[in-house]
Formats: structure tokens, C-alpha cells, sequence
């Protein structure tokens, strides 16, 4: 029986150190992903910085998009082994999430059409939760308007602001497919602030003429 039993033992063995030498993989793809995707997200900041100031806004796009398709060139090399891409895609999603903030605030702030998110070639969950934070740019933007009198330019972000809270407010979905909701609320309370600023600086300045 003992004879009969080697066999078997020295097979899960080496079935057992197969798996763990696929595990071992994994966790290296898992620390390249996490080194990517700081990475990536340094450089969606960085370059949501440049649109709110209105600098080098073309080299900007580009630098998103190429970061963009740097994702998708490494999710796919490993669409090959089960589980891998899969992973990968798990632990960029809020990098690529910054990416399309990144993208949509710039072609915004250009005044250019704003790519959907198969154009970008990113899930709809990165693309809504991505576009969902831009409202909070855009109302940086407008406030830095207000404080320069330019209330009509903060007046049109607001505008679009109310089309993104729009747009996000009508789907309903569960927190655990995406956490919509919270930035809903984000959204209306932040069109709502900017808004009361906006009368605010608007009749201060009514004020200031009648006063004359």
C-alpha cells in the first residue's frame, strides 16, 4: 500500500509547486501593475494641474492617450494565462479612472469634443466614476474665474457641470458594481456651492454700482 501511495504523494507535490510557482507570477504581475499604476497616476495629476492652468494643453492629451494605450498594451500581453489580465485590470482601474479625468477635463477646457469610453478604449465603469470627478476640476476652474470677474466663463462650467450630474444621477446601480452615488451627492453640492458663489460675486457687483 505504502509502495502504491509514493506515487501519488510525489505527483502533488509537483502539482502543488506548479501552483505556487503560477501564484508567485501572479504576485509579480500584481507589484509591476501597482508600480504602473503609481506611475500612471502621477502622471493624470500632473497633467490635470496643466488644465486648470491652461498650459501645453495639446502635450497634455497626448500624454494621456499614449498612457492610456501603455494600460492596454499591458493588460493585453497577458490575456495569454488565465487570471492575469484580469488582475492586472483590477489593480489599474483607478489609474485609468485619473486618465479619463485627465482626458475629458482637457478636451473640456479645449473646448473640443469629449471622447466616449469606447473611443478610449476603457470600461464604462472607469469612464463614468473618471468623468464623474471632473465636476470637482471644473468648479476649481470656475472659482479662479470668479475671483478674476469672469462670471459668465464660470456660469458655462457650471453648465456643464449640471450635465455631467445629470447624466451620472440617472443610473442606478448597485455601490458594489460602482460607487456612483457618493460622487452624485459630491456633484450636486458642489454645482450647488458654486452657484450660491456665483450670485454671491454677481450681486456684489450690482451692490457696487448702485453704491456709486
Amino acid at each position: 500500500m505504502l509502495c502504491r501511495m509514493l506515487p501519488i504523494k510525489m505527483m502533488l507535490r509537483e502539482q502543488l509547486r506548479l501552483a505556487i510557482r503560477e501564484m508567485e507570477e501572479l504576485n509579480e504581475v500584481r507589484e509591476e501593475a501597482i508600480r504602473n499604476s503609481r506611475r500612471w497616476i502621477s502622471i493624470a495629476r500632473n497633467s490635470i494641474l496643466e488644465s486648470r492652468e491652461f498650459r501645453n494643453l495639446r502635450n497634455v492629451e497626448k500624454t494621456l492617450l499614449e498612457s492610456l494605450r501603455d494600460v492596454r498594451e499591458f493588460i493585453g500581453e497577458l490575456k495569454s494565462k488565465p487570471g492575469f489580465s484580469e488582475l492586472a485590470a483590477s489593480v489599474v482601474q483607478d489609474a485609468v479612472q485619473e486618465l479619463v479625468e485627465g482626458i475629458v477635463l482637457c478636451k473640456i477646457v479645449m473646448g473640443e469634443e469629449v471622447p466616449n469610453h469606447i473611443e478610449l478604449g476603457v470600461g464604462a465603469r472607469e469612464y463614468l466614476l473618471g468623468v464623474s470627478d471632473v465636476v470637482g476640476e471644473l468648479r476649481r476652474i470656475a472659482l479662479h474665474y470668479l475671483k478674476e470677474g469672469n462670471v459668465r466663463g464660470a456660469e458655462e462650467l457650471v453648465e456643464i457641470m449640471e450635465e455631467i450630474y445629470e447624466g451620472i444621477n440617472s443610473a442606478v446601480f448597485p455601490d458594489s458594481l460602482i460607487p456612483l452615488r457618493r460622487k452624485v451627492d459630491e456633484a450636486r453640492i458642489m454645482i450647488e456651492k458654486t452657484t450660491s458663489e456665483i450670485i454671491f460675486v454677481k450681486s456684489s457687483r450690482r451692490d457696487g454700482i448702485d453704491g456709486r
